[in-house]
């Protein structure tokens, strides 16, 4: 098993990336900058966070310190969060602390001025920030509050600050940013690197807030910042928080993206994006995995440091048995004795991985201990199991949790050999365009569950009794033990339960932009919400908003309320879908369907006859 935590011990071949932003944020002609570290959820940047500071605590004239934006979640005020830790472990620095102590203390104190003043803050300070940022980067957003009603491009700052009662603010904020500049000059440092990660699982508010107290007081000579972020988190985040400009014309979406992207620009000066793990890249994670389980630590050192010297070398190579085997010869060491088996597995399932999972480490290493946990249980239970399609089953676990659960029940009533499994496989490797009277449903279709269909080995002959018993405890239990919903699709499920009247447009174009599989995922998690409560929050109306000209999340609302009781569903639910049923038209055989089932009770029948009605007086 392999620990979750993320690591400074290099198995991705990312030190590259590492030593890369590490040059930019220590070289001096670059400072002040923020370099945006982006990545999808559990693509390594936690791990490349780790290289940075282990390696920046070693140079000369350079300090590192960390803020982790989660553990600030719950403060009242992010900017004096991130400011107050920030001045802290400044202070209790080793080697800079006891210069600066004095001033840190200090500035600590107009920090807790800050805070106290933070109604004040949100009501004028903010406002002006925010107009003055959007100006910056073409945005409409109206100015804040002032004397005068000239619009805000023909005001100066200067003078808006000066005119208004709450200057004694601004003025606090001023000496604040001049008083930590001259606090860093006094450090004698080169460069102050503050790393800030996992800023991706903060709520949008708090994100922007973060962002916004970087640029506004902490951008001064001589410090640089990194971010990790998911970039659709911040985009998302922008979008939501500044919802203009107004209206739904094509025009208006154009300026909105490009206020998006400008003001992503004004805040992170130079994005770097962590790519996605190619198969082979993955094959060899897997292999350094393995070693890293097999191995005692002197001898996977002795593999590690061989690894990063071929890859060096050569980028698309891979590190394989020959080359682990290699590696230990060459200082009288001998390979573990079960480590060719798990190599030789790992050659099997990386291709898959490397597809499905997208080249993810975090979702890669998750799905391992989960297989070795079973592969054990399997063992002590005296089963004959083949490690390549309880791999496959598992895949099929982790991307799509209904058709596993329809799977098992398929399987169950036919002694472990589907016929219905054979027939999809062979219509998937064979046909450009799959029929749809091979398949139990449309959901069987779907461009990430025909990938899966096509993975190796095939299951048609294989009796799946055995590998659905060894996973029997998550039949139940969506992706448990097997993934975690990332940070992106936990924000737009929270916004679509808790917020009435999302910025739809923004929310519509975050969920086209997610990858297949993360789209299953995040409308499987609201089909299990609004099962187990149809009245969840705001969920039923944003849903319906959502799928109007969303043909996927229309068929997938109509999908989960066909599995909800007819006696629990809202009497308002008829005449809403009625709207889905005039401008989605893939969706409109489902919904007769379910409307002929919801007549069946007395309670909804006069309301799915109204909806009828409104249909067929549409035409």
């Amino acid at each position: 098993m392999w620990s979750d935590n993320d690591t400074d011990v290099d198995l991705l071949g990312f030190q590259v990336h590492s030593d890369l932003i590490r040059s930019v944020v220590t070289k001096k002609t670059m400072l002040p900058v923020t370099v945006g570290l982006f990545g999808d959820w559990g693509s390594g940047k936690s791990s490349v966070m780790r290289m940075l500071r282990r390696d920046l605590e070693k140079q000369d004239g350079v300090a590192c310190i960390s803020f982790n934006g989660w553990q600030f979640e719950g403060y009242d005020d992010a900017k004096t969060a991130l400011i107050q830790s920030i001045l802290e472990e400044l202070k209790n620095h080793q080697r800079i602390g006891p210069k600066i102590k004095d001033k840190a203390e200090g500035l600590l104190k107009r920090v807790n001025w800050f805070r106290l003043v933070s109604v004040g803050y949100q009501t004028f300070l903010a406002p002006v920030i925010t107009s003055y940022l959007l100006a910056q980067s073409g945005g409409t957003q109206a100015a804040a509050p002032t004397p005068e009603t000239k619009p805000f491009a023909e005001l100066n700052l200067d003078d808006v600050i000066e005119k208004n009662p709450a200057n004694s603010a601004v003025e606090n904020v001023r000496a604040f940013h001049k008083e930590f500049s001259e606090l860093i000059t006094e450090t004698g440092l080169n460069a102050l690197v503050i790393l800030i990660d996992d800023l991706d699982r903060c709520t949008p508010e708090r994100l922007i807030d973060t962002l916004e107290a970087i640029k506004l007081f902490l951008a001064v000579p001589h410090v640089g910042f990194i971010i990790g972020a998911d970039p659709r988190l911040v985009r998302y985040a922008i979008a939501t928080r500044y919802d203009a400009p107004q209206g739904d014309d094509e025009l208006n979406s154009v300026k909105k993206t490009e206020l998006v992207t400008d003001y992503v620009e004004k805040l992170i000066q130079i994005p770097y994006y962590l790519p996605r793990l190619a198969p082979n890249e993955i094959e060899t994670y897997i292999n350094m995995l393995f070693c890293q389980l097999s191995l005692v630590e002197s001898d996977f050192g002795i593999v590690l440091t061989a690894c990063g010297e071929s890859l060096k070398q050569k980028r698309t190579a891979i590190f394989g048995y020959q080359e682990i085997v290699n590696s230990l010869t060459a200082q009288q060491k001998t390979p573990a004795a079960d480590l060719e088996t798990q190599i030789s597995l790992s050659r099997t399932i990386s291709p898959s991985l490397a597809d499905i999972l997208k080249g993810n480490p975090r979702q890669t290493k998750r799905l391992l201990n989960s297989l070795l946990l079973r592969l054990e249980l399997a063992k002590v239970a005296g089963l004959t199991i083949n490690p390549s399609v309880l791999v496959k089953l598992m895949v099929l676990e982790y991307v799509r949790p209904d058709q596993f659960r329809e799977l098992y029940d398929i399987q169950a009533r036919q002694h472990g050999t589907p016929s219905e499994l054979g027939i999809m496989e062979a219509e998937a490797v064979s046909a450009e365009k799959v029929s749809d009277d091979k398949f139990p449903n449309t959901d069987w279709q779907d461009r990430t569950v025909l990938n899966w269909l096509r993975m190796q080995p095939p299951l048609a002959k294989e009796d799946l009794r055995d590998y659905f018993w060894l996973t029997r405890d998550r039949i139940s239990g969506l992706l448990a033990g097997v993934s975690l919903v990332s940070p992106i699709i936990r924000t737009l499920i929270a916004d679509l339960v808790g917020r009435e009247g999302i910025a739809i447009k923004a929310f519509t174009d975050q969920v086209r932009g997610l990858q297949g599989e993360e789209q299953s995922i995040l409308f499987s998690e609201l089909g299990n919400v609004l099962r187990r409560d149809p009245n969840a929050g705001h969920l039923l109306g944003n849903w319906m908003e959502l799928s109007n000209g969303f043909p996927e999340a229309a068929t997938r609302l109509v999908s989960s309320l066909d599995q909800i009781p007819v006696a629990s569903i809202p009497t308002i639910t008829p005449l809403k879908l009625a709207l889905v049923h005039k401008n989605v038209p893939d969706t409109r055989e489902a919904i007769t369907k379910l409307f002929a089932k919801w007549k069946t009770n007395t309670r909804l029948k006069p309301r799915v006859e109204e909806a009828e009605n409104d249909i067929r007086g549409s035409k």
